[in-house]
């Protein structure tokens, strides 16, 4: 993920088979926090999953932009 309004990055491990990494899952979601506040919400990690399968599909090597994942 290329975050467009913090300038941060990220490319995390999430899952391993069909297990979630929960560190990974914290680290996501801080990612995704509302960057005007700080405040961190939990993103549903079938989001994750979903998002792993398009990049698959599409044999896609680019980030996700992120504008918004609060």
């Amino acid at each position: 993920f290329d975050h467009l309004h913090t300038g941060e990055t990220i490319s995390v491990v999430f899952a391993v088979g069909e297990h979630y990494v929960p560190d990974a899952l914290n680290t996501l979601n801080y990612f995704l926090r509302d960057h005007y506040s700080g405040e961190v919400g939990t993103i549903d990690p079938q989001l994750f999953d979903l998002l792993f399968q398009i990049r698959q599909e599409l044999a896609c090597e680019q980030p996700f932009e992120v504008i918004s994942g609060y």
